[in-house]
């Protein structure tokens, strides 16, 4: 199969589409030190999903998973127009605005956003729906809530439940661009529940990473809106899959630079490694400038934190290749 030699033989094996052989090559590749790179670009070849739940359990970085994929998992139909005939103008003014919740959490199931979510349009195709003028006309002011998003995390739980997390919709230039702080939980039964928080409980989050320990999901980095970010230090927080409350994580021990986009794994039962990805660093201020410069570059090394004590460790210098 074409691209082989670039992406690996778990990608080769999901464009044959042989579910066994996939199985397998996981299992023999377990311990290759391009194990993750193979993995990634698996989840990233496979366009309809149908293998994107095996390798999202093998370890694949969420990040890679394509949009239809994601659809796929969650059992969304590819096309749902049909969706939004069902809502009304007035359902769709009530909702087409993102939302900071009041409480921690506030339950919000707005029918445009439960549309939005089985339809998958953006947030351009919805205005051009109900007939509403450009965002560009506006001037970018008015963003249109959407559940199409990068960096949304995805957590399957044991009981059948799926949790999405935060992300956002569209790149920065664009007039819809918006970062999310919310949750959604989808159950086995196809029902979808919103949750929002406040800002200031749960900032907007995209490009994280979400690992299940216990009855938590730990929420860690982020890259967030210019200007806005955390701060200089990686921040942690952590989603309680049954009261849906989110907490901040306080660290210690040198927490690292704020990482995004990066993998995380548990080890050893009570502990988070996070490794790639890029991390976010305050540079030299520009000359005549009082605002300091954000510096993106490649997260080279990989950190440990410690939940029994929520102090970090760096560990080794992992390779750029």
């Amino acid at each position: 199969p074409s691209g082989y030699e670039e992406s690996g033989p778990v990608s080769a094996a999901v464009e044959a589409g042989n579910y066994e052989v996939i199985e397998f090559l996981i299992q023999s590749y377990v311990n290759d030190p391009l194990f993750q790179k193979y993995l990634d670009k698996a989840l990233y070849y496979d366009e309809d999903g149908k293998f994107a739940r095996l390798l999202l359990d093998s370890g694949a970085n969420p990040d890679n998973i394509r949009r239809l994929a994601r659809r796929t998992v969650l059992g969304h139909s590819k096309y749902g127009e049909e969706e939004l005939e069902k809502i009304s103008k007035e359902q769709y003014l009530e909702g087409r605005s993102p939302y900071f919740g009041l409480t921690n959490p506030e339950l919000v199931n707005r029918p445009f956003w439960l549309a939005m979510i089985r339809i998958g349009y953006s947030g351009y195709g919805a205005r051009e729906h109900f007939g509403e003028e450009s965002n560009f006309v506006c001037g970018g002011k008015y963003p249109v809530w959407c559940a199409e998003r990068y960096g949304q995390s995805i957590t399957f739980l044991p009981d059948g439940r799926v949790i999405e997390i935060g992300g956002e919709h569209e790149d920065s230039y664009d007039p819809d661009f918006c970062i999310y702080n919310d949750v959604f939980v989808h159950y086995p039964d196809g029902k979808t529940d919103i949750y929002c928080y406040p800002k200031e409980v749960f900032p907007p989050t995209d490009f994280h990473s979400a690992t299940l320990v216990g009855e938590w999901i730990y929420i860690v980095g982020c890259l967030g809106y210019h200007g806005e970010r955390q701060g200089i230090h990686i921040p942690v927080f952590r989603l309680n899959i049954n009261s849906l409350q989110i907490e901040r994580v306080v660290t210690q021990n040198s927490p690292p630079s704020q990482v995004y986009s990066h993998l995380a794994k548990l080890i050893d039962g009570d502990k988070i490694q996070i490794s790639g990805g890029k991390r976010l660093t305050i540079g030299k201020k520009k000359v005549f400038s009082s605002k300091p410069i954000e510096v993106l570059e490649p997260n080279i090394n990989s950190y440990i934190l410690d939940l029994a004590t929520r102090k970090w460790y760096s560990t080794s210098v992992l390779s750029t290749n």
